[in-house]
């Protein structure tokens, strides 16, 4: 019996201090229609999201297509719900995104928004064409899902 209960505690002290280790960081990678995104989250705070889609660009008239692909900073947890957001406004340019969502155990879900204007004459955002300003969060937002993938140590490399 004391065999038995020296082995137990043995395990849990070993689980005890290894377990914190293993789950203190987790990526996420997933997508959503027109949207791929991961997620790297680790201590109570995403370290970095990456995200990649295409936006819908109005210029001279025109409809075109850009690819945008970039790292969107870190974002502190609140509970479990995150917020990111970002605006840069000078005379005749304005950019702005919103990175939202929820992080649980298996899966990072969300929305993202962007929207970059050039004295009006040039409208990229996502989603849509020709809707200027920040009431249209909501309508052109992609939703995504990201799903828990194994994180490689990093120790030993």
């Amino acid at each position: 019996m004391r065999r038995g209960l020296l082995s137990v505690l043995a395990v849990a002290a070993i689980t005890a201090c290894w377990a914190p280790g293993a789950e203190a960081e987790a990526l996420y990678r997933g997508r959503g229609p027109g949207i791929r995104v991961e997620f790297r989250v680790a201590d109570g705070a995403i370290w970095f999201a990456r995200v990649r889609t295409t936006l819908k660009c109005m210029r001279g008239g025109r409809h075109l297509r850009q690819r945008f692909g970039d790292s969107l900073g870190p974002a502190q947890l609140n509970g479990f719900r995150f917020r990111n957001a970002f605006e840069n406004s000078e005379p005749g340019y304005r950019a702005e995104w919103l990175l939202e969502g929820a992080v649980h155990l298996s899966e990072v879900t969300g929305r993202f928004w962007f929207q970059r204007v050039y004295d009006r004459h040039s409208v990229c955002q996502t989603k849509n064409y020709e809707s200027v300003g920040t009431r249209h969060v909501g309508r052109d937002s992609l939703r995504f899902w990201a799903t828990r993938r194994p994180v490689r140590s990093r120790v030993g490399r």
